[in-house]
């Protein structure tokens, strides 16, 4: 597999790498999930900080992007209408020198910090649509077949509007397409082919139970979370409710 042009190897040590699969996402696919929802969730965070009223919805798409009969579930897109992130910030948290790197702010879960990369790591096809004041950021993210992550990061309006319109397509029949006039970030990513994917009721059971999306599914945190599937069109919102003994 060729490196494209454009792209940058992140510095990444093999302490690093081992590291992730120990104690980071690893190869859990709701660790990864949980991550990326966790960086949605801050970025609702920061807008409630300023007193700034949201929506509050953390959309999770998911479809099948190679058919088979046991419906595995192996391509994702995680979506939020928080602040996004400017040019500047979104070269902090995903350049060359962020990988391993806490980079995260004073929000609740900690923004885009080591885990919100670790959730990227040897997945396919990683695009993240991030836009704030109206102005749009690309950024890409590929693992070669060495195991070093790559990064490119597109300042340009023509580049990344093209790429928005790419994934519009993609989920434009049951949800609304990317649209410069609404800040927030969009992520999508798909399963490497040597790892299956999950079955829409493992997927729903095991995300509404992941405890570190407790405060986002029981609605402290003022968040949502909404499950989209981009093969039926079937929604369903993950709620869930303090166990009696641990209500105060």
């Amino acid at each position: 597999m060729s490196i494209p042009a454009g792209f940058e190897k992140m510095d990444f040590s093999d302490r690093l790498r081992r590291s992730i699969f120990q104690s980071g996402t690893g190869e859990n696919l709701i660790k990864n999930l949980a991550e990326i929802i966790k960086n949605s969730d801050d970025s609702y965070d920061e807008l409630q900080q300023k007193n700034i009223e949201t929506n509050g919805m953390i959309e999770v798409g998911f479809w099948q992007h190679k058919k088979n009969r046991n419906r595995w579930i192996d391509e994702f897109f995680i979506r939020d209408y928080g602040v996004g992130m400017s040019h500047e910030e979104a070269r902090k948290a995903f350049g060359k020198k962020s990988y391993g790197e806490d980079t995260s702010a004073n929000r609740r879960n900690g923004a885009i910090g080591v885990g919100g990369k670790d959730a990227f790591y040897r997945m396919d096809d990683v695009s993240i649509i991030t836009i704030k004041n109206g102005n749009p950021t690309l950024i890409e993210f590929m693992t070669s077949e060495d195991g070093d992550p790559y990064v490119n990061i597109s300042e340009s309006r023509d580049v990344t509007v093209k790429k928005m319109s790419e994934l519009s397509n993609q989920i434009r029949k049951y949800c609304s397409p990317l649209n410069l006039r609404q800040d927030g970030t969009f992520v999508k990513f798909r399963l490497p082919k040597d790892r299956r994917g999950k079955k829409y009721e493992d997927l729903r059971n095991q995300l509404r139970l992941y405890y570190t999306l407790r405060n986002i599914t029981n609605g402290k945190n003022g968040t949502k979370l909404r499950l989209i599937d981009c093969d039926t069109g079937d929604t369903y919102r993950l709620q869930t409710e303090e166990p009696e003994s641990e209500i105060l």
